[in-house]
């Protein structure tokens, strides 16, 4: 949806045009976000990184891993909760949970915070977590691994089995030796 070089791109013209019908898709035809800060479910942007979300999830599996999305919300975000509106990202969610997708969303670890800590205080520039934010992201999704059961060995094989299963993945997965020489050799 963005401006691609062509054979009369001499003309500056053309490439005027160009960009002038790249804005107007990007901002009105297929916008990716809607007027109220929403991510737009309809836009190619979002459809894409669906699709990358759902490729990303059948080959961990494929693999012989288990995926666990982790999803670290940005600086509009975090003031988005604080005024109690809606998550951007919600259609994303909605997403992971229509396909069973394991995930982890970390803004539900700053959340319980927000009336005793500043944004400033939890995070830094460019959405980076300060120390004490990072120790509220790292003990939460400590005890979402817990809660998930995914600090077993032995629970996390057969969840990997059952996700394969559920998702109609075949065969054995890779032993990780193979995995590890067969990525060595990209």
């Amino acid at each position: 949806m963005s401006y691609g070089r062509g054979p009369l791109d001499f003309s500056r013209t053309v490439r005027i045009t160009k960009l002038a019908w790249s804005q107007v898709k990007s901002r009105v035809l297929y916008p990716t976000f809607q007027n109220d800060g929403m991510y737009n479910a309809n836009s190619e942007a979002y459809r894409v990184t669906e699709k990358i979300f759902d490729v990303f999830y059948r080959n961990v599996l494929e693999d012989g891993a288990l995926p666990v999305v982790v999803i670290f919300p940005d600086t509009v975000d975090q003031p988005r909760s604080r005024q109690h509106k809606p998550l951007r990202y919600t259609p994303l969610l909605n997403h992971f949970n229509s396909n069973g997708y394991r995930y982890i969303d970390v803004l539900n670890a700053i959340q319980p915070h927000e009336s005793r800590y500043r944004m400033e205080d939890l995070s830094a520039r460019f959405g980076h977590y300060t120390p004490l934010g990072n120790q509220i992201v790292a003990e939460y999704m400590l005890e979402q691994l817990k809660h998930l059961d995914l600090l077993d060995p032995n629970e996390v094989k057969q969840k990997i089995a059952a996700e394969r299963k559920r998702l109609g993945i075949g065969g054995e997965p890779p032993e990780r030796s193979d995995r590890w020489r067969r990525a060595s050799t990209i």
